[in-house]
């Protein structure tokens, strides 16, 4: 009986310092995405993210070994909110779903303004993580919509069509924050989803082949 509460002891032991240490980056993890909500990277210091965690400056470099670090770990988990949020629209592969995807991405685009405007750019940052982190997110919605209009993804053609249109949608989502209202959500995605339909059916253009495919009407 003495054997077991002495080993229920020790167990619990690591399990309360690892719920610590988890607790302890999470707070950081939340301090840091508040600051670069409204800060571009550079204007966020390492101090700033610690004293608005309340742990030492130290337990910052320990987490995550650097402010890149923090940055890059707020940035993944806004791909994986996005990511989410798209496919818990696009719940069918059709062109509704695409629809319904890409309005649940502008709702999230608007509701977290600075971070996703961070995180579009983030393809021409010349830091490799932050452009990982912005080309991981794209590649699995591009794959996504690509099924959707029954496309091959791996298909060289394709895949130069689907990055020109990522940029172009990236480059309508951060104009269509800054537009404030101006043009409304249902209106730019009924325009992405015609650009893509025009974009894809001109592949065999852009193949030095004649003839134009037929995609499935809206």
């Amino acid at each position: 009986m003495h054997t077991d509460l002495m080993e229920t002891g020790r167990s619990s032991v690591p399990a309360t310092r690892a719920a610590r240490k988890a607790a302890s980056r999470a707070r950081i993890l939340a301090a840091a995405r508040e600051l670069f909500e409204d800060r571009d990277f550079d204007a966020v210091t390492v101090g700033e993210i610690a004293d608005r965690a309340g742990v030492a400056h130290g337990s910052v470099f320990h987490h995550f070994e650097s402010k890149k670090g923090v940055y890059r770990a707020v940035l993944d988990a806004v791909v994986d909110e996005m990511d989410a949020a798209f496919d818990g629209s696009a719940d069918t592969t059709d062109l509704d779903a695409v629809r319904r995807g890409l309005r649940a991405h502008l709702t999230y685009a608007a509701q977290h303004r600075g971070l996703t405007t961070r995180l579009v750019l983030g393809r021409r940052s010349p830091d490799p993580d932050v452009r990982a982190a912005s080309e991981r997110g794209r590649e699995r919605v591009l794959t996504a919509i690509a099924l959707a209009l029954e496309v091959d993804p791996t298909r060289e053609a394709n895949i130069f069509v689907g990055r020109v249109m990522a940029t172009a949608f990236d480059e309508a989502t951060v104009l269509w924050l800054e537009s404030d209202g101006t043009l409304l959500a249902h209106a730019v995605v009924d325009w992405m989803i015609e650009m893509m339909e025009a974009a894809i059916d001109a592949v065999p253009a852009l193949e030095g082949r004649a003839g134009r495919r037929n995609l499935p009407s809206l």
